[in-house]
C-alpha cells in the first residue's frame, strides 16, 4: 500500500486523470485544477463530449471523483445525458413478440439512454468493464451512464424511476451466470443498484452479491470478468459478501502488485487496488476517508 501510494504521488497527472485526486499530497491540487479546466474546456455548450454518451458519462464520473461541485458544465452534462433517455438506438427500446417473450423488450428495460451511434461492435471502459457486442454494449453503456447520475445525486428524478425499478426486477432475469446476459452486464446493473438508496435495490443487490461470491474463484478472479471492474464496483459496498469477496482477492491482488507499487500500466487499476486493500485495512489519516469516498 505504501509503494502504491508513492507511485500515485510519483504520477501526479496520470492519478488526477483517473479521478484519485484523493490520495495525492496538497501539492497534487495543481494537477487537478489544470486537469479540471482543460476536460471542463473541452465540453461542448450542449454538454457531451464527442457527442458520446459513453465519454461523457466517463468524464462526468471524472469530475464527480475529484471532488467537482455541481456547477453549470455538470448540469449541462447530465441534462444531456437525460436528453439521450428512450431515443433511437437505446437497449430494450421497442417491442416484438420475440423480444417481449424474451423480456427484453421496453415493457422490461428502461427507457434506456442511447448512444446513438447506427452500430456499435464493443463498448470498454477505463474500469475494465467490456463488451463485445452491439445489444451488450448499449445496454453496459446505458448503465454505467445511470450509476454516474447516481453518484451525482439524481436517483430521487422521477425520470429515472422506470429504469430504475427495471434493474431491481433484473435479478429475476438473471437466474444463472452467463445465459442471455453476460456477466458483465450482471456487474453493471449491481453498480447501479449498489447506488441506490431505494430499498428494493439494497435487497437485490444483495442478491446479486452473493451469486458474484458464489462464482468467485480461488485465486479473487471471477470467470469471463475483468478483476478490476469488479473490486471497482464492490469496493465500497458494506455487504457482508462484498466483504467477503474482498478479503478473497486480496491474496492474489498483492501478488500481483509490481514491484514500484502498481498494477497495470495505467493509474487507474492502481487506485481501484488501493481502495480494496483500504476497505479491508483501514487506511489511517485521509486515505481512508478518500477510499470511502472514491
Amino acid at each position: 500500500i505504501a509503494r502504491s501510494l508513492a507511485f500515485l504521488r510519483a504520477h501526479p497527472v496520470e492519478s488526477v486523470q483517473a479521478g484519485l485526486a484523493a490520495f495525492l499530497p496538497a501539492s497534487g491540487g495543481a494537477s487537478r485544477h489544470r486537469f479540471l479546466s482543460n476536460l471542463v474546456a473541452t465540453e461542448s455548450p450542449e454538454g457531451h463530449w464527442h457527442h458520446s454518451l459513453a465519454d461523457t458519462a466517463w468524464n462526468l464520473r471524472l469530475l464527480h471523483d475529484l471532488g467537482e461541485h455541481r456547477t453549470p458544465g455538470v448540469y449541462r452534462a447530465v441534462e444531456w445525458i437525460f436528453s439521450t433517455q428512450g431515443q433511437p438506438g437505446a437497449y430494450a427500446r421497442g417491442c416484438s413478440e420475440a423480444s417481449h417473450r424474451d423480456r427484453i423488450c421496453e415493457h422490461f428495460f428502461g427507457p434506456c439512454f442511447s448512444p446513438g451511434e447506427p452500430q456499435l461492435s464493443s463498448a470498454r471502459f477505463p474500469n475494465g468493464a467490456e463488451i463485445a457486442s452491439d445489444a451488450g454494449a448499449r445496454f453496459l453503456i446505458s448503465n454505467v451512464a445511470l450509476e454516474v447520475l447516481l453518484r451525482w445525486g439524481y436517483d430521487r428524478d422521477p425520470r429515472l424511476e422506470r429504469y430504475l425499478e427495471s434493474l431491481r426486477n433484473f435479478p429475476r432475469l438473471f437466474s444463472r451466470f452467463g445465459g442471455m446476459f453476460a456477466p458483465v452486464l450482471m456487474v453493471s446493473v449491481l453498480a447501479v443498484l449498489l447506488r441506490d438508496r431505494h430499498p428494493r435495490s439494497k435487497k437485490q443487490a444483495g442478491n446479486l452479491l452473493r451469486l458474484l461470491a458464489k462464482l468467485q474463484k480461488r485465486d479473487g478472479n471471477w470467470p469471463h470478468l475483468d478483476r478490476f471492474y469488479v473490486l471497482d464496483v464492490i469496493g465500497h459496498s458494506r455487504n457482508r459478501h462484498a466483504r467477503r469477496m474482498l478479503a478473497r482477492s486480496r491474496p492474489r491482488l498483492l501478488a500481483l502488485a509490481r514491484r514500484e507499487g502498481r498494477w497495470g500500466a495505467a493509474a487507474l487499476p492502481t487506485g481501484i487496488a488501493l481502495r480494496a486493500l483500504a476497505a479491508l485495512s483501514k487506511l489511517g489519516g485521509r486515505h481512508s476517508s478518500a477510499s470511502a469516498r472514491l
